[in-house]
């Protein structure tokens, strides 16, 4: 009864000190809070008749940006946004401007699939709390979440953040000591990253056709599978087997997924994923590579769509893929530990499981 009593004391003065606002634009009238929290809309500038001075192209950057102005100092933000937020180099000016006001942000990434935040809506979200102050502002991010229907009511309590260095272009979703080590290690390894691997084919160049979306697997083809999302990448001819590998390896997928909005592939991706050129064992690749595309071949299923003929099961292929990871250790000096908790990334949910 006294929990009753105090629950119904505090929602009464919660009430009295509750204000409705609408921040899409500036507002004229300057009052500072100490809390703003708020579901902002997701619409896009080209669906406005008004649009805002600041560019950002989606509204609740604007949102975002009105309410920091007239949180007090030390004051708290609470938002669910877009992953956007996070994933985007176009929304980096909005992170820059946020590093200016805030002495701390977490950022609390979750995925659409299997299941989503908001009932019917498949939105890959953000949930940011920031504190505002002066100085450089700390991050600490989350691990990109997925869970099933069951797993829903520990979704908040069982959520970990790790302290963040955020990039020009993103902040990575890094939320524990073995997705740093990992992606540090991908980051400062010797050798040319997969966006300039063009640039060394010359003489002996061949093509690697890359699905430029994913979702729980990469897809790389020595083939054109018959599909418009396909983009062809060029590389020398001895080096096909190898990238093919690197590419449809569970290391990538991990890395993707760090960097990516977790739909798209893009050059931001390939950019700063550095492929070791040096002592490398390419004929181990190929017998891998070859492996992984008969298998593929094996277990694809005919559907027949106008998008494309065949579809290919790269979940039925983790034993060839785990093949590539255990060879990938070497050349990226992992330790063991690092090496298993790549093969069981996120497996639950790219192996459905927990499906019903």
């Amino acid at each position: 009864m006294k929990d009753k009593s105090n629950a119904i004391h505090i929602a009464k003065s919660l009430n009295k000190n509750f204000t409705v606002k609408d921040y899409v634009l500036p507002t004229e009238k300057k009052y500072k809070y100490d809390i703003i929290v708020g579901n902002p809309p997701y619409v896009e500038y080209n669906k406005l008749s008004i649009r805002p001075k600041t560019g950002y192209g989606n509204i609740y950057a604007d949102v975002l940006q009105n309410s920091v102005k007239e949180l007090k100092k030390s004051g708290v933000i609470g938002f669910v946004i877009p992953l956007s937020f996070v994933a985007t180099s176009r929304m980096s000016p909005i992170r820059n401007f946020m590093y200016d006001y805030m002495q701390k942000m977490f950022v609390i990434n979750y995925a659409d699939r299997p299941d989503c935040l908001f009932d019917g809506v498949h939105q890959k979200l953000t949930i940011l709390f920031g504190v505002k102050g002066q100085g450089k502002c700390e991050i600490f991010s989350s691990s990109y979440y997925h869970w099933y229907r069951d797993e829903r009511q520990d979704l908040l309590n069982s959520c970990q953040v790790y302290p963040c260095i955020p990039q020009k272009q993103y902040i990575p979703k890094i939320g524990n000591a073995s997705e740093y080590s990992i992606f540090q290690k991908i980051r400062n390894a010797e050798g040319i990253s997969l966006l300039d691997i063009k640039n060394l084919a010359v003489d002996d160049s061949c093509k690697i056709y890359l699905n430029m979306r994913a979702c729980f697997w990469m897809k790389a083809f020595s083939f054109n599978p018959g599909s418009k999302e396909y983009k062809e990448m060029v590389c020398p001819q001895k080096m096909q087997s190898y990238i093919l590998a690197i590419l449809n390896s569970s290391l990538f997928f991990m890395y993707w997924t760090i960097v990516s909005d977790c739909w798209h592939i893009t050059s931001k991706e390939l950019a700063e994923f550095i492929v070791p050129t040096q002592d490398i064992d390419l004929k181990k690749f190929i017998l891998l590579s070859e492996r992984l595309e008969k298998q593929l071949e094996k277990t694809k299923q005919f559907i027949g769509s106008k998008q494309t003929q065949y579809e290919y099961k790269h979940k039925e292929c983790k034993i060839e893929i785990d093949e590539i990871d255990n060879a990938l250790q070497k050349v990226y000096r992992l330790t063991n530990d690092e090496l298993s908790f790549i093969k069981e990334y996120k497996l639950k949910y790219r192996m459905s499981y927990g499906a019903i």
